[in-house]
């Protein structure tokens, strides 16, 4: 993302959300944290957060929105489960060995946590739903902060990198912020 995105970027959240002040410290981090997405996609989710919150962001926040709008994240636990229904009904445990694989490496491991064969033959779906669900979240939640503080994710078919000393905010022994490259307000 260029300094003048990002100047975009604030101008817009500062402009929908007047109780969010930008200073020069912020304009330096949120370029910092941001220079390594690509500029439409940071500009994209701000609006969306503009269209959809009531509170104004925080660099998470918009890199959350980022991998959302990228695909990057994980499907959500709803999503999942209707992928596992899907092929017990189609596949069951008979055909088990031709299913196809899971859309999702998530979905494949709580599965194979839960066992395949016991989803299939359960005479309590709403317990193993549940099960599942709950399971599917705690796997899900690491995965998906590791994309949103990866200093790397798949962004429109295209990998972003950020160098580690620049992912985690601090400024290089001998520069500063500013010399980095930051806006000046």
């Amino acid at each position: 993302m260029t300094r003048e995105e990002t100047a975009l970027v604030c101008a817009t959240l500062s402009a929908a959300f007047p109780n969010w002040t930008v200073t020069k410290e912020t304009m330096e981090i949120w370029q910092t944290m941001f220079q390594d997405l690509s500029g439409e996609i940071v500009v994209r989710a701000a609006q969306d957060w503009v269209l959809t919150e009531e509170k104004y962001p925080s660099v998470a926040g918009i890199r959350r929105k980022c991998a959302e709008i990228s695909n990057a994240l994980a499907p959500n636990a709803s999503e999942a489960w209707a992928e596992v229904m899907e092929v017990v009904e189609k596949y069951g445990t008979y055909e088990a060995d031709t299913r196809p694989r899971w859309s999702h490496d998530l979905i494949r491991q709580t599965v194979k946590v839960i066992g395949y064969w016991h989803i299939c033959v359960t005479d309590n779906i709403a317990t193993v739903r549940a099960q599942f669900n709950k399971m599917y979240n705690e796997f899900g939640k690491p995965y998906n902060e590791a994309i949103i503080t990866s200093k790397y994710f798949e962004l429109g078919g295209e990998k972003v990198a950020l160098p580690y000393s620049t992912m985690v905010g601090l400024p290089s022994p001998n520069r500063t912020l500013s010399d980095q490259g930051a806006i000046e307000l």
